[in-house]
């Protein structure tokens, strides 16, 4: 079987272990291409991604922080309503990945 499943249990997880830390992440089921090569186009979209929204995070929350600290006590009661909201919004519908 190409799949390994007639193998005992341990087996295929030692032997998929061992081609992931010699690089080897097998083939995409919807690309038909190495898994490699997907995560390597990805990378820096990824890249760009994550320093947007450090930065973004970073100077964002300096401003907010620093406007709730010098205002009255129901700014910042706000700002943390909201901030609760934004964060259990994104918990309850943050998007899935949609394998086709």
């Amino acid at each position: 079987d190409r799949l390994g499943l007639d193998a005992p249990i341990g087996a295929p997880f030692v032997t998929d272990l061992g081609r992931i830390l010699h690089g080897g992440f097998g083939r995409s089921v919807i690309s038909r291409r190495p898994i490699a090569d997907d995560i390597l186009t990805c990378v820096p979209a990824t890249l760009e991604l994550v320093a947007f929204a450090a930065i973004l995070s970073l100077f964002g929350g300096m401003a907010l922080g620093t406007i709730a600290a010098a205002s009255a006590r129901w700014v910042a009661l706000a700002y943390t309503v909201i901030n609760f909201a934004v964060d259990l919004s994104y918990a309850l519908f943050e998007p899935r990945v949609n394998l086709r």
